[in-house]
């Protein structure tokens, strides 16, 4: 269920960067677009970090392990 639910929500985020600008062209609140699209870069670049650490330990256990 949860699963689910998240590809709902996954979907929804999807259309609003689809069509977000539009509405927001028409209904005048960049500002809350600009916030959505920041906060989106922001998780991107958490996920990045998370990334690349995971990446060092494994790269310096392999290099202990040789």
């Amino acid at each position: 269920m949860r699963h689910f639910l998240k590809a709902i929500t996954v979907l929804r985020v999807r259309k609003v960067t689809k069509y977000g600008w539009i509405l927001a062209i028409f209904l005048g609140n960049r500002k809350s677009q600009d916030e959505f699209y920041l906060n989106k870069s922001e998780a991107y670049s958490n996920r990045l970090r998370k990334r690349t650490k995971f990446l060092e330990v494994y790269y310096s256990v392999l290099v202990k392990l040789q």
